[in-house]
Order: C-alpha cells, then structure tokens, then sequence
C-alpha cells in the first residue's frame, strides 16, 4: 500500500520557492498544497526505485519515465532560515543598543560642554565687570551738602 503525504510548495516573498511537508507561515508567503491523485483500488503499483543522479550518458539510455513517478527529497529549510532570521534579530538588536548607547554619550558630552562654556562664560562676565563697592553711591553720601548756604 503506497503512503500520500502533503506536501506544500511555498513561494517567498522574495520569490524563493521551497518544498515542506507543513504550511509556510502566512508572513513568509503563499502557499500551495500540492495534492497528487489517491491510487486506483486493485494491484498495487510497481514504485521505481529511488534514482541517484547519474553521468548524462547514463540518463540518455534510459528509458524515459512517465512524470510523477521521481520522489526528490529537499530538506526542509525553515529550520535555517529560522535560525538566520534570529541571528539577524540579534544582531539588528545588538547594533540598536549599541547606538543608542552612542547617541546617549554623545549627548551627555554636548551638555557638559554647554554647561563648562556657560561657566566659563559667567567667570569672563564676572572679571570684566567691576563689582559696585557699597560706598559709591552718588546719591547719598553720609556728608551734608555744601550749598553755600551754611556757615
């Protein structure tokens, strides 16, 4: 008795085109089921036995088969394209945190250095300009004033 299985073709968004025996994640893709005629009851059929590729030469003198009777086994590749994909997350992550951390220092150094020239800014300010002494206000002097009224 001959075993059916499904298989399913799917087609990446990037047009690659991978054989599985589950659905393609609805993200990765379209898929298509690939369904292939249930056997007729009564004697079953002869299965060819598995071919190894072989010389041209060789292929040339055999007889030609009719289609649907090869059996090509793909390995399933979701497993490695799954393990690529986190290694790129990783990486994408790791390259994320990384200029972060660039952006954030960078910013702190443009604060120190607003915040060291405003220092130095008000200690410039604070040399040029003479402090007001408390004795020399002209308006009020502490001495009456001499008018030429006073004897």
């Amino acid at each position: 008795m001959l075993a059916q299985a499904a298989v399913y073709k799917c087609v990446g968004n990037d047009g690659a085109v991978s054989y599985s025996a589950v659905p393609c994640p609805a993200t990765e893709g379209q898929t298509t089921r690939i369904v292939e005629p249930m056997p007729t009851s009564g004697p079953p059929a002869a299965v060819p036995p598995l071919e190894t590729q072989a010389s041209p030469a060789a292929t040339a003198s055999e007889p030609d088969r009719p289609p649907g009777t090869r059996i090509t086994v793909i390995e399933d590749s979701s497993a490695s394209n799954r393990e690529a994909r986190a290694n790129e997350m990783r990486e994408r992550a790791q390259r994320e945190k990384e200029e972060s951390y660039i952006r954030d220092f960078e910013r702190i150094k443009r604060q120190e250095q607003e915040l060291r020239l405003q220092r130095e800014y008000e200690a410039r300010q604070r040399q040029q300009t003479p402090a007001p002494s408390p004795n020399s206000s002209s308006s009020t002097t502490g001495e009456p004033s001499s008018t030429g009224t006073g004897q």
